[in-house]
């Protein structure tokens, strides 16, 4: 006399338990920062390229010049001044470009920075 709703409640948990389950039951990830390359040169055997650093909110990060190792092989005996244009991925970045130079026999003062 009881088996039948014993049955019935336990098919009932059995199908709702598997189909309960699904793998778009993950909670969310936060949006990760991304990162975008801006303007790529030529110095020494290698190269240097600007990039902002953005914010999933479209905030700016940061910005920077990255380079390779090689970058500072074979540099030349002149100096060598350099504007490189950044992406301008972010909303509200306030800047544009990045100096970037190479200066071959040092910086004034001579006695401190030659």
């Amino acid at each position: 006399m009881y088996r039948f709703p014993l049955l019935l409640a336990g098919a009932f948990c059995f199908v709702l338990a598997f189909t309960g389950c699904s793998d778009d039951d993950s909670p969310a990830q936060p949006a990760q920062p991304v990162t975008h390359d801006g303007q790529t040169l030529s110095l020494g055997q290698g190269q240097v390229t600007t990039y902002e650093r953005i914010a999933a909110d479209g905030s700016l990060l940061a910005v920077g010049v990255r380079f390779d190792e090689t970058a500072l092989t074979g540099l030349p005996t002149d100096d060598t001044p350099m504007t490189l244009t950044l992406p301008k991925k972010a909303a509200t970045s306030p800047f544009d470009h990045v100096g970037f130079d190479w200066v071959a026999h040092g910086h004034f003062p001579q006695p401190i920075y030659g």
